[in-house]
């Protein structure tokens, strides 16, 4: 699965939280990355300085077997060019064999000699050898291909070395056997700058070798191996010197980086983690405000988004308050539409009905222009409007600034506040007769004649006529008119 798939399984409520996360999650690949990286140069660096390490003492120890081997051999060749070893070894006098070997293997420190005669049999001292162990010992020195090297005895390894004994032909081999046991191992353990491990594996078979050091599984965990071929008399199964070192110890001078590099991730996440929550704050907040700004502007609450910088959301938030005052403009201009007289500028019918509903104790009172057709006939549409608007003006000044409604073509209207019906009549009458001064339209003065009546709770249908009857029903939802 792609980075990009897993993030769109995950669901963000919050732009913050995402992120934060997309942050951390890229920093931790890197910082995972980089450690993979860190601790896979340290452990090849290892790996290499221990494979250097045993190649090293591999070869040391095979320096030490051929300079060990060529001094037994030089001893042993001493003792089987003697004379009368020789004359002993031919007459069969054991004891002076006997004594001879003894007196050899105390100067050379081995842990045993022995006459091997061309017979097969054997005369030692210090050291019996099983049938199994004189067999391969005699089948390799007949052969003539070995006089040197790994004899297993009684399942333990020593380093045998041998030299023919000529009298004047072949009558026998002086052997030497020398015990590679721990304490050998650990002389060749202490020639290496790294604590490895060093054993002679017998019976190995031949397809086990392995020509350098390589990385085996151990119940310890992986370790490095070096497999050094030895000179064997027991062809079948070649013996070998391993040399092991665990992986775990080479690695523990290295410990303390690892954890620090830990330590460094970590606080190194945790930092990265305050700082790109406080940056998705700092970054989100104006989107935040924006979004908010959105929702109200839905719930038709026309309030402005801040601007906070002049960058892309900068830019967006100002775009979106422009579109904000747009529609706030058009919205304020479609209501006025809907709630003023186009010809005139004065409010309309459903503006004054509005008032009188939210007026408890409103009355109505309604204006009528005698004669409307006659004047709008001898004034013209225009002219006309403007003496309508003219006279609303007068009267809502008389008011004392209510605003003065048209209602019908020549029907102006207004909302007064009495107490009783009596109070509004008198209103209404006040009213009629204060505005019935002529009006100037395009400079020449225009009588009018004004009829007024009064709606509201407690009014008789017949209306009061100033000076003449109220035209009938002009406001006819209204209980009384």
């Amino acid at each position: 699965m792609r980075l990009g798939d897993l993030f769109t399984l995950i669901q963000f409520r919050n732009l913050r939280t995402r992120l934060t996360v997309v942050y951390m999650g890229l920093f931790g690949l890197a910082l995972m990355l980089a450690a993979i990286a860190v601790v896979t140069a340290v452990t090849n660096s290892a790996q290499r300085m221990v494979r250097n390490e045993m190649t090293a003492a591999g070869a040391v120890y095979s320096q030490l077997w051929s300079a060990r081997s060529s001094q037994l051999q030089q001893g042993a060749g001493v003792l089987a060019q003697d004379y009368g070893f020789r004359e002993a070894v031919a007459t069969n006098d054991e004891a002076t064999v006997r004594s001879a070997l003894d007196n050899l293997r105390a100067r050379q420190g081995v842990d045993g000699a022995l006459i091997l005669g061309v017979d097969g049999y054997a005369t030692s001292t210090g050291l019996a050898l099983d049938d199994a162990a004189l067999d391969r010992l005699f089948t390799g020195l007949d052969s003539g291909g070995i006089e040197s090297g790994v004899l297993a005895i009684d399942g333990q390894a020593f380093q045998v070395v041998a030299a023919p004994v000529n009298a004047p032909v072949l009558i026998g081999w002086v052997v030497f056997a020398e015990r590679l046991d721990a304490a050998q191992m650990r002389n060749l353990e202490q020639l290496s700058s790294i604590p490895l491990s060093a054993a002679v594996a017998l019976d190995q078979p031949t397809g086990d070798r392995r020509d350098g050091p390589v990385t085996i599984p151990t119940a310890d965990g992986p370790s490095m191996r070096l497999d050094r071929p030895l000179p064997s008399f027991d062809t079948a199964a070649p013996a070998q010197l391993v040399l092991t070192y665990p992986m775990k110890r080479a690695m523990r001078p290295y410990e303390a980086l690892f954890w620090w590099l830990a330590a460094i991730g970590v606080a190194g996440l945790a930092l990265l983690m305050g700082g790109t929550w406080i940056l998705s704050r700092d970054l989100t907040r104006p989107i935040t405000a924006l979004d908010e700004a959105v929702h109200r502007l839905q719930q038709g609450d026309y309030v402005e988004a801040p601007v906070t910088s002049a960058d892309e959301i900068g830019r967006l938030a100002a775009s979106f308050n422009a579109m904000v005052g747009d529609l706030r403009d058009r919205e304020a201009k479609l209501t006025h539409m809907a709630l003023h007289d186009q010809e005139t500028g004065l409010p309309n019918r459903l503006s004054l009905e509005r008032q009188a509903g939210a007026t408890a104790d409103g009355w109505v009172v309604m204006f009528g222009v005698d004669r409307f057709e006659v004047v709008r006939n001898a004034i013209g549409y225009d002219s006309m409007a403007r003496l309508l608007a003219l006279l609303g003006g007068r009267l809502s000044a008389l008011a004392d600034g209510a605003p003065m409604a048209r209602i019908g073509a020549g029907a102006l209207g207004l909302v007064v506040v009495a107490a009783d019906e009596a109070e509004a009549v008198e209103t209404a009458t006040r009213l009629a007769e204060a505005a019935q001064e002529p009006l100037k339209i395009n400079g020449a003065p225009v009588d009018i004649a004004l009829t007024a009546g009064v709606a509201g709770r407690g009014v008789s249908p017949p209306l009061t006529k100033v000076p003449m009857a109220t035209p009938a029903a002009i406001f006819p939802s209204s209980p009384n008119s």
